[in-house]
C-alpha cells in the first residue's frame, strides 16, 4: 500500500513529517519502521505531541543502533548494526583490492552482508495490563 510509505531524509524535522502524514490517514498503521533512528525519534516527538501512546496506539522502531535512541522516552526498538566490524571489512577490502591490482582497480564490486541485532526497548514493548 503506497500510502504507507512516506519518503524522508536524515534532516531535521523529516521523521516529524512523516509521522504526521501517517496520523492524518483515516486509518493510521499500528506500527512503524523508520530507517534511521533519528527519523524514528522525530516521529516519537510528533506522535507525543498528537497525544498518540507509544507504544500502545503505535509502535516505533528505527534502524542504525544510535544511542540517541536511549535517550528517549519511552526508549526506541532498533536495528543495530555493527558498525565497528563494517568499517574493519572495509578497510581489508580495500587494502586487498591495492594488492591484487596496483596498476588498476576493474574486479567486481565486493558485496558482503553482515548480521544486525534487533535490540527491542520499549517503543514496541506494550504490555498489557492483565
Amino acid at each position: 500500500d503506497e500510502s504507507l510509505v512516506v519518503s524522508t531524509r536524515i534532516e531535521p524535522a523529516s521523521g516529524y513529517r512523516a509521522m504526521n502524514t501517517f496520523l492524518d490517514l483515516a486509518h493510521p498503521p499500528t506500527a512503524i519502521f523508520f530507517f534511521h533512528d533519528l527519523l524514528a525519534v522525530d516521529g516519537l516527538r510528533a506522535a507525543t505531541e498528537r497525544g498518540v501512546a507509544v507504544p500502545q496506539d503505535i509502535a516505533i522502531a528505527g534502524f542504525e543502533g544510535l544511542r540517541s535512541g536511549l535517550i528517549t522516552t519511552p526508549a526506541i526498538t532498533t536495528i543495530s548494526q555493527p558498525l565497528m566490524e563494517m568499517g574493519r571489512l572495509a578497510v581489508e577490502i580495500l587494502f586487498s583490492r591495492i594488492e591484487e591490482n596496483n596498476e588498476k582497480n576493474d574486479g567486481p564490486p565486493t558485496r558482503l552482508t553482515v548480521p544486525v541485532e534487533l535490540v527491542v526497548r520499549a517503543s514496541t514493548e506494550f504490555r498489557d495490563a492483565d
